[in-house]
């Protein structure tokens, strides 16, 4: 059966079918999982070849050289998910949306992006190998638009604890937000900026903290958050049931992937793991993007 979807669903289609569809966003739905396998088809060639040159339909031509990070390697940032998230940065850009905050930068495949469709965009990634890459991934997309900071961010400025896992460096973390690791780690110290300063320039944040979303949505209220979007992925049950309370709390609203970017009424229906998908947290009760 998956054979014959990748045969008969075209580029176009696919990126039609998630425009039009929120449900074909949940993972659990037989649309997500048929697209999920065919963008996995289309992106093997990148992997297998090390080619740098992708193509997504609405979004462009762009270049994401290989690039391994400890046992996996730049192939494994471009998946379903991320598209989704691309797509929505595009309808945001139609809405005149330009200042983007990428929290947790890595290599810059969101950064390209949203440099592509003409967003400003202030990033900012502590791991200074993955920030060397992410200038010279900007470089080569002859970006202008970006800067980077090769910096944590943090509830407060100063210096933090940042933990490298060797196995895996997407997955490293700055203080003592991960309880436990797996392989070797490397520890040094980084400098953070503060937060609450990237949340007054920005109007859009895409927030991949590695366990620090729950201490920074804390920090913003309904008044902080007007006519502001942050996409976020949600580590850990307890740092979903603590963003849950503060938004329930703030009057908040929350929108699930795993609920089709429906509203989140209870603890449930928003993800616990980049493998339940993103939400979205805003002070609209309407989902902001569509």
């Amino acid at each position: 059966m998956e054979t014959n979807i990748y045969k008969k669903i075209s580029h176009k289609l696919a990126i039609k079918i998630l425009n039009d569809d929120l449900e074909s966003h949940v993972k659990s739905n037989e649309t997500y999982k048929d697209l999920e396998f065919f963008f996995k088809k289309i992106f093997e060639n990148h992997i297998k070849k090390k080619q740098s040159n992708l193509f997504i339909e609405t979004i462009g031509n762009f270049k994401l050289p290989f690039f391994k990070m400890g046992k996996i390697n730049s192939s494994h940032l471009l998946g379903l998910d991320e598209i989704i998230i691309f797509l929505f940065y595009k309808k945001l850009q139609r809405l005149k949306i330009k200042k983007f905050a990428d929290l947790g930068a890595n290599i810059g495949m969101h950064s390209i992006i949203l440099g592509m469709l003409g967003a400003e965009v202030k990033a900012y990634e502590p791991d200074p190998i993955h920030a060397n890459q992410y200038l010279k991934n900007i470089k080569i997309n002859r970006l202008k638009n970006i800067k980077l900071f090769q910096k944590a961010v943090d509830t407060q400025k100063g210096n933090v604890k940042f933990t490298k896992i060797m196995n895996n460096t997407t997955g490293s973390f700055i203080g003592n937000t991960k309880i436990k690791t797996y392989g070797p780690i490397k520890q040094f110290t980084v400098k953070a900026v503060e937060f609450s300063k990237i949340l007054k320039w920005a109007e859009v944040i895409k927030m991949d903290v590695e366990g620090l979303e729950a201490k920074l949505i804390n920090q913003i209220n309904k008044k902080i958050l007007k006519k502001k979007i942050i996409i976020l992925e949600i580590g850990t049950k307890k740092n979903a049931k603590m963003i849950f309370n503060h938004c329930k709390k703030n009057k908040i609203s929350i929108f699930s992937q795993k609920k089709g970017w429906k509203k989140s009424i209870k603890l449930t229906d928003i993800p616990t793991s980049y493998k339940e998908g993103s939400a979205i947290i805003c002070s609209s009760n309407i989902f902001p993007i569509y």
